[in-house]
């Protein structure tokens, strides 16, 4: 029967330890491992395997165990865990981008019928970031998902906007609609004055491309505003 392991594992043979969770890995599936464990492996391989158990530990208790704000995290803020080094910061954003383009490619020719298959679309960019983005979807004349860019990156309370960049990548995927999305820090549901005259500017700009804009998605915490359900598109 294989030991459960923990951070308390420190004091004992790490190579017991580590190849008793790489065995758990191999007999039980992946999907048997907690986060930490995952997390375990992961450093296991480093070359430091006591260091491993702190490594794991530390980043649990500063997500709370959130794994989707561990990969919010840019390089700086891993540097702030005192056990990661560079080399750690650069490996986990490393695997955390390569689970985005893994997703990014799986979302490639979905169908986008409705607000609700649309707010899907941006969950893994715009979910629980401390500051403003705004990304753009491109789809085809069947509303089928060609793929989608970040337009802007700002601060706590705002980005701007470029609506030439934006109809330029829109052009460059030979899109026939577009969907914009954009969040709220702070958590705000209302759509703000900024935000209704900037959807105006942008469809009014589609126009002359024979562009649709099919929706504005404003993302506020757990809370959605789509902009084609309210009627304001």
């Amino acid at each position: 029967m294989l030991k459960k392991l923990s951070t308390q594992n420190e004091g004992m043979n790490s190579s017991i330890s580590v190849e008793t969770l790489h065995e758990k890995f191999k007999v039980q599936g992946k999907s048997a491992m907690s986060n930490e464990e995952l997390l375990q492996i992961l450093f296991s391989f480093r070359g430091n395997r006591k260091k491993m158990f702190r490594q794991s530990a530390e980043i649990i208790k500063y997500t709370e165990g959130r794994l989707d704000l561990l990969a919010k995290m840019s390089i700086q803020d891993l540097n702030h865990m005192k056990s990661l080094n560079s080399e750690d910061a650069i490996l986990l954003s490393v695997i955390w981008e390569l689970g985005n383009r893994k997703n990014a490619a799986y979302e490639q020719g979905q169908l986008i019928c409705s607000s609700k298959d649309a707010r899907r679309v941006f969950i893994s960019e715009l979910s629980d970031l401390p500051h403003e983005e705004f990304y753009a979807a491109f789809l085809n004349r069947r509303h089928r998902l060609l793929g989608k860019h970040q337009i802007s990156k700002g601060g706590i309370s705002a980005t701007v906007v470029d609506i030439r960049l934006l109809l330029e990548k829109a052009i460059q995927f030979h899109a026939s609609g577009i969907i914009i999305a954009h969040n709220h820090p702070s958590g705000n549901t209302t759509a703000s004055i900024e935000d209704r005259e900037l959807t105006s500017k942008i469809q009014k700009a589609c126009c002359y491309f024979d562009i649709n804009l099919l929706d504005h998605l404003i993302y506020c915490g757990h809370d959605i505003i789509s902009f084609s359900d309210e009627g304001w598109i």
